[in-house]
Formats: structure tokens, C-alpha cells, sequence
């Protein structure tokens, strides 16, 4: 699934662990810092008081070194999602400068395929 701002893709196949070690490699190449982890399965248990598969975000800004532009992300949050009983992991790449962007009613949000590429990329190495 794609939108301006985020792009989601499913994977069967696949270990929760070698998931996140791939994407923060894949973040790393794209020349971001991860600055953040918040590990949600003791959130959701709470919520809906049943064990769920394992829930990571991940909160990353552009490197210090990178050269940021207007058609590149500069943060961006990966949430991964592991589906237990239909057995795939859910990865999605928000970009929240774009999101940000989105809640002005008076701003135009000019479709990017260059975030969309980057963000492709990050996600080839999954």
C-alpha cells in the first residue's frame, strides 16, 4: 500500500529479528540515524489484554552529514508489526515531515515520487 506520505509492504518468510536488523541496515544506507526505539507488546497486551505478535517503532532522523532536501525525507518512523496467526510481518515507512505538511488545510501536498523511491529502496533491503 502507498500514500504521499508512507508506504507499507508485507513479508511472509521472514524472522521478526532479521526484519529490524535489515531495515535499521537499510536506514543506515539511506542515511539515517535511528534515534529511537519504542517496543509496543506490552502496550497492546494492555490494550486488548491478549498476546500479539511483536510491535517496534523505530525513529529515525537524516545523519548530521546527509544533504537533506525538500523531496527527501529528513525523519521518518518505521513501524514493524509481526502477524501471528496469518504468519507475515507488516513493515511501514511514515514520513513525518510530510505528514506534518499534511495537517496545514492550505498546504498542497505535491506527489513525491523521490520519497517514494527512497523509502523503496530501504524497504529492497528487507
Amino acid at each position: 500500500m502507498e500514500y504521499n506520505h508512507c508506504i507499507n509492504k508485507r513479508y511472509n518468510n521472514l524472522y521478526f529479528d532479521e526484519a529490524i536488523r535489515n531495515i535499521k541496515y537499510g536506514l543506515i544506507q539511506a542515511e539515517f540515524d535511528t534515534i529511537n526505539e519504542y517496543v509496543l507488546d506490552e502496550y497492546f497486551y494492555q490494550l486488548i489484554e491478549e498476546k500479539v505478535g511483536r510491535s517496534l517503532v523505530l525513529a529515525a532522523d537524516k545523519s548530521k552529514l546527509s544533504e537533506i532536501s525538500d523531496l527527501t525525507p529528513s525523519s521518518c518512523n518505521v513501524i514493524l508489526i509481526e502477524v501471528v496467526n496469518m504468519q507475515f510481518i507488516d513493515i511501514t515507512l511514515i514520513d513525518l515531515t510530510a505528514l506534518a505538511s499534511m495537517s496545514d488545510p492550505k498546504a498542497t501536498m505535491p506527489k513525491n515520487d523521490m520519497r517514494k523511491r527512497q523509502f523503496k529502496t530501504i524497504l529492497n533491503y528487507v
